[in-house]
């Protein structure tokens, strides 16, 4: 009786209220649970905190810094990147009037003239180093020619390597620069065979050359050597056999050839059609035929045959930088030995036999 007299006695003491109004709360641990019979034996409570359980990879918390080891042959393997492919370098492109732009094909095909830099001053030093090689004959005309081609088969190779053809740059030298030389032997058509030979060298070199590094097929390989030694050759070999007919026959093309370029580039540096810069160039060549044919100067003497030799280059001048451009990844692809040569490329060879045929 007295130990319930006591509970109840403590029972209504904690249920009285207290001056705020109200109850008092039995004081509890800081963790809401009641003391246990280890904690009060002094046993050692843990320190610091707890570790945090490790959480699946790619949750998005700071915890998923372990990462799972990956099995052998799954797709985490690191796969090879592909070789970087830098751009050729490029000329600017045609301006559109209004909202219509060229056709692609014109793109392609036709190079807009570069007018950065010295361009006319360069375009005089060339007319002075040209004359006076053809002047002398085929073999210092072989050597200025040679020289320009073969520069212009490593700019060529050097432009398809960065477009991403392994080009064999060697063969291309080479074959740039044979073509000419064939072309001083007593038969100047030696050196249509080397441009036969040249595609089976090409060829023959890209499979020798290791897969990895070659990146394409073969095929492909031995197409861009050829593109980049063929052009040039193809020019210097026909100023080679022009210059081997005389220096009247070889100086007039290069007369006639000049003023085309001299027209093409001051009338259509500007257009944005490639038209305008043949017309311009094809009237600069028939202005140069009248004084040719007013004062009687060889070959022609006087005859009306000037005229037709004068727009017979009319037409094949403008049909070399075609070649030229579809010899190249892009029309716009800046290789400057071969756009100093690129009026010769149909010109020259078809002038040569012409004129042969001609004086003979």
């Amino acid at each position: 009786m007295a130990r319930g007299a006591g509970r109840s006695a403590e029972e209504a003491t904690s249920a009285r209220p207290d001056a705020g109004g109200s109850r008092r709360r039995s004081a509890a641990p800081a963790g809401g649970s009641r003391r246990t019979p280890a904690s009060s034996s002094g046993a050692k409570r843990p320190t610091g905190k707890p570790k945090p359980k490790p959480t699946a990879k790619g949750n998005g918390t700071k915890g998923s810094a372990t990462k799972a080891a990956a099995p052998k042959g799954s797709a985490s393997k690191r796969t090879k990147k592909p070789p970087m492919v830098s751009t050729p370098v490029a000329v600017g492109t045609r301006r559109p009037i209004g909202d219509r732009a060229p056709a692609p094909w014109v793109d392609r095909l036709f190079s807009p003239p570069n007018v950065d830099g010295p361009r006319a001053r360069m375009g005089i030093v060339w007319v002075l180093l040209a004359v006076p090689a053809v002047w002398f004959g085929t073999l210092t005309t072989a050597a200025l020619f040679g020289a320009v081609a073969l520069v212009a088969s490593l700019q060529s190779g050097q432009a398809w390597n960065r477009a991403g053809y392994r080009s064999n740059r060697i063969v291309a030298a080479v074959g740039a620069v044979a073509m000419p030389a064939a072309a001083l032997l007593p038969r100047p058509a030696t050196a249509g065979l080397v441009l036969v030979a040249l595609p089976v060298l090409a060829l023959i070199a890209a499979l020798a050359m290791p897969r990895r590094r070659r990146r394409t097929s073969a095929i492909s390989v031995a197409g861009a050597t050829v593109c980049s030694a063929a052009p040039a050759g193809i020019a210097a070999a026909g100023m080679v056999a022009v210059a081997g007919l005389g220096r009247p026959a070889a100086l007039v093309l290069v007369a006639l050839v000049s003023a085309y370029e001299m027209g093409s580039f001051v009338f259509g540096a500007e257009s944005p059609y490639p038209s305008h810069a043949i017309l311009a160039g094809a009237a600069c060549t028939m202005v140069l035929v009248a004084p040719i044919w007013v004062f009687r100067l060889q070959p022609f003497d006087g005859r009306i045959d000037a005229w037709v030799f004068g727009g017979l280059v009319a037409v094949l001048a403008p049909l070399g930088p075609v070649v030229a451009s579809a010899a190249l990844p892009t029309a716009t692809t800046w290789v400057p030995a071969l756009r100093r040569l690129d009026s010769y490329i149909v010109a020259a060879p078809l002038w040569a036999s012409v004129m042969w045929s001609y004086l003979a």
